[in-house]
């Protein structure tokens, strides 16, 4: 994305959140950034979010003024707010994680302390309005 709050050249001026660097399948989340959209570079020192491996969406909230990321949280059924969520027989036996999305806001795009993929950042899930075995993939924000 094009951050506002950088001049045109500046390092910073894009940013991108990725896996990079990181072992295939480890869900390494890094923070990237680059002068031209081109040459790219780590904006931050260590991964951002550990653990969500796809469809991460990152951006500034102008209105906000805060940088804000959405990830998607994979955890267990016992972390479920939908207390009849059972799909016996099938993928969605118990024990198995149920996707989410998730919600991380920073005043500095590389600082991202707190960030995880955890109950406490989620914002977009099943409740026992939703049919049982329901799955949230990717927020698509």
């Amino acid at each position: 994305f094009v951050d506002p709050t950088v001049p045109e050249g500046r390092l910073g001026r894009f940013k991108m959140v990725c896996t990079w660097g990181a072992t295939k399948g480890s869900g390494e989340l890094w923070g990237l950034q680059s002068a031209d959209g081109f040459a790219w570079e780590p904006a931050t020192e260590r991964p951002i979010v550990l653990g969500s491996d796809t469809q991460n969406v990152a951006f500034f909230q102008e209105d906000i003024g805060k940088y804000v990321l959405y990830i998607r949280i994979d955890l267990p059924q016992s972390q479920s707010r939908q207390s009849n969520y059972s799909c016996p027989g099938s993928f969605w036996d118990p024990g198995f994680s149920i996707r989410r999305v998730g919600r991380c806001e920073t005043d500095n795009f590389s600082q991202w302390e707190g960030c995880a993929p955890s109950v406490e950042h989620q914002v977009f899930a099943f409740d026992d309005g939703d049919p049982s075995c329901f799955d949230i993939y990717t927020s698509a924000a």
